[in-house]
């Protein structure tokens, strides 16, 4: 059984089941949403649109916005400078320091800095890599071409690197490390490793380490024990 109504948007008549009489009260679904809208009673403080906010979310802030997106523009005014509660706090003073080691991915490695806001080579986080100032610390062991003195403070010149003996990047005992010039430690990595080529095109076909090759190297048709993958670009020299 159906049973008229009106509409108390639009004022058209529409009919509904009887067991809808007392929930029924707009026509449409637009009758329902538009007569949800309310009179706008505030303005978005960044594009200046006007849109209308329940009384209790205009009182529980001072300033408002009609979107996430220029609510994000406003933070970023509001918080910039002296008006960020931590501006010009740094390290432990911040509360967003992460303490006083912390890892971070380097390519493939996991490399461990330490917090040295004085140190003349620090990062712009105040930070310098762990094996680094442990090579600093026992310089005298090592020889002082790789060093420098930089305040009254000896430390691994800008170029110098630190290789791991036992190529453990996490190793950072100081009977495992040792300085070196940044030619010097692709030398060391590259040591005994000879790459095999086509002769006819170039391309790469596998890598020889040392004490691999035959005790005879004029005996021909040696063959690489490591076969190496496919790969792009390496068909010429460089």
């Amino acid at each position: 059984m159906l049973i008229k109504k009106i509409c108390l948007n639009c004022g058209k008549e529409f009919e509904v089941p009887h067991w809808r009489k007392d929930t029924a009260k707009y026509c449409c679904s637009e009758c329902q949403h538009n007569s949800n809208k309310k009179e706008p009673n505030c303005t978005c403080e960044i594009c200046g649109k006007k849109f209308h906010l329940k009384p209790s979310q205009l009182k529980k802030s001072k300033h408002h916005c009609c979107s996430i997106e220029c609510l994000n523009k406003l933070k970023s005014i509001l918080y910039s400078g002296e008006g960020n509660h931590q501006y010009g706090l740094k390290g432990r003073l911040n509360s967003s320091f992460k303490g006083d080691e912390i890892s971070k991915r380097n390519n493939n490695l996991i490399e461990i800095r330490v917090y040295d806001p004085t140190h003349p080579y620090c990062d712009k986080d105040g930070r310098v890599l762990k094996h680094r100032l442990i090579v600093e610390e026992n310089y005298k062991i090592f020889d002082k071409k790789y060093f420098e003195v930089i305040d009254n403070r000896v430390v691994l010149k800008k170029q110098s690197q630190v290789h791991h003996l036992n190529e453990d990047h996490n190793d950072n005992r100081i009977e495992n490390l040792i300085p070196v010039t940044r030619s010097e430690h692709r030398m060391i990595h590259n040591l005994g490793i000879m790459i095999v080529r086509d002769p006819k095109n170039g391309r790469i076909t596998g890598v020889i380490k040392q004490g691999e090759l035959l005790e005879s190297p004029e005996v021909g048709n040696q063959q690489p024990s490591q076969p190496l993958k496919k790969l792009e670009g390496s068909e010429t020299n460089s």
